[in-house]
């Protein structure tokens, strides 16, 4: 294994920093699409931002933005909801980076690039790896943006709709 230096250890530094942003787009794209969901099926904002006020502990009645859906499903509902807008976002690949960000590992074998890796259960006695990239700053920036894009698209189509 590489030396860690100054160089690498900023670049270490630079890729965990991306890696979080993406996380937090990840939360984000999914508390926007919960957001459409629920105003698309009549939930007043002033119900949404109620979240703010909540505290460890509080119970809350279950509606179309506060549930346990998982972002599978929530992806699924939007596919479902604005089908006729066009709208087909590609649950698998966002389930897949997701899932590894949440449930994989990293490696950095020579510091650069850092790869992260996710692993299934193929079978009692094997699994199969779901997930295996090279976590650079332009495959994150592209996972990036295909998060802005789709956030856009749907802020294009809700934002007559309601206030988004």
């Amino acid at each position: 294994m590489k030396e860690v230096n100054s160089k690498n250890e900023k670049y270490l530094n630079e890729s965990w920093e991306q890696v979080g942003k993406l996380w937090l787009n990840f939360l984000s794209l999914e508390c926007f699409l919960r957001k459409c969901i629920a105003r698309r099926k009549g939930i007043p904002d002033s119900e949404i931002r109620k979240i703010v006020k909540f505290k460890f502990g509080d119970i809350i009645p279950l509606n179309d933005f506060y549930n346990c859906d998982t972002l599978s499903n929530v992806i699924e509902k939007i596919n479902s909801l604005f089908r006729d807008d066009h709208i087909a976002i590609d649950k698998d690949y966002y389930i897949r980076i997701r899932n590894a960000l949440a449930h994989g590992f990293t490696i950095t074998p020579n510091i650069y690039p850092i790869r992260l890796t996710n692993l299934e259960k193929y079978d009692e006695s094997n699994v199969w790896v779901s997930f295996s990239e090279d976590i650079t700053t332009d495959y994150i920036n592209k996972i990036n943006q295909t998060i802005f894009s789709e956030i856009q698209r749907l802020i294009g189509l809700t934002a007559n709709q309601f206030n988004i």
